[in-house]
């Protein structure tokens, strides 16, 4: 409803606030899990949080008292991963250049099924999804990202792929003269962004 926004920062700690004023929503406690707070989106109903750590932990919390629900451990070989906006899907970039997705069944369930959108190439000459780093500029951003609607996900693994979160489909590849600092999806998946250099590039993946 639009009433609460949550916080993660890089010590662990979860914060409720309250939009109207700004302010910490009261009688909530922060939670301290010790470990930076990658990413983190609430269900569709708002009764539960999700939450990724950097130490690949993926946890789930009750938001009326933020108690934690449950918590999983992620494979090892997780090198980044992401919670689709309706909180029902896991994506997840591999350090050995694979994207895999995990559906999340609900409210205390830990990620299940997974499925390989993109096999390993044949070799990484650098460490894949993470976006790009020079003396001028700090990444701050990976490079994998859903659709606010949850049905396109897009992945940087020496080129652009956009994929169709509900058939699994390829739908792009684009291949692009540089690594890019950060991606975005538009809301409804049509339109990708990529910060290259300088510059923003824009693409239609649906032509």
């Amino acid at each position: 409803d639009g009433k609460t926004l949550a916080s993660g920062s890089k010590d662990g700690t979860i914060k409720l606030w309250n939009t109207a004023v700004f302010q910490e929503r009261p009688g909530v406690k922060d939670q301290l899990n010790g470990h930076r707070i990658e990413s983190i989106v609430f269900s569709p109903d708002g009764g539960t949080m999700f939450t990724i750590s950097s130490n690949r932990s993926f946890g789930t919390w009750e938001t009326a008292t933020l108690q934690p629900l449950t918590s999983y451990e992620l494979p090892r070989d997780v090198r980044i991963a992401v919670i689709s906006p309706q909180g029902n899907q896991l994506a997840a970039g591999l350090t050995n250049g694979a994207v895999r997705v995990w559906s999340v069944p609900g409210r205390g369930k830990g990620p299940q099924l997974g499925r390989d959108l993109l096999p390993a190439p044949p070799s990484v000459s650098e460490p894949p999804f993470a976006a790009r780093i020079d003396e001028d500029r700090s990444a701050a951003f990976s490079l994998v990202t859903w659709s606010a609607d949850g049905k396109r996900l897009a992945a940087y693994v020496k080129e652009l792929h956009v994929w169709d979160a509900v058939t699994d489909q390829l739908v792009r590849k684009l291949p692009l003269g540089d690594k890019p600092y950060s991606i975005a999806l538009s809301p409804n998946g049509r339109i990708l962004a990529a910060g290259i250099a300088r510059d923003i590039e824009l693409w239609d993946v649906t032509t």
